[in-house]
């Protein structure tokens, strides 16, 4: 079961990069330039499905607000530690 979630990720993540890259280079050209920010509202939600997955990547990549440079968070990422090695004294 897990695989078959991790295959369906994969398959939804890649479409959306895909469809993203296509916007990009043969539709984006044809209309006019109206992007306030920098990077370009499809280029941020590309870096925000990439850094942070399609579901949370997807809620970060919003037009709406301001205008001007505007990065991508970058993810926390979550690692377990070895508690034995957290309170280790070496006297």
């Amino acid at each position: 079961m897990k695989k078959a979630l991790h295959i369906c990720r994969n398959i939804l993540f890649v479409f959306a990069t895909t469809s993203l890259r296509f916007y990009k280079k043969w539709i984006s050209p044809l209309l006019p330039h109206a992007c306030r920010y920098t990077p370009t509202c499809s280029e941020y939600m590309l870096q925000a499905i990439q850094e942070h997955g399609l579901f949370r990547g997807s809620i970060l990549g919003n037009p709406w607000g301001g205008s001007g440079y505007d990065p991508v968070p970058l993810a926390q990422k979550q690692t377990k530690q070895n508690p034995r090695l957290q309170n280790k004294d070496t006297d």
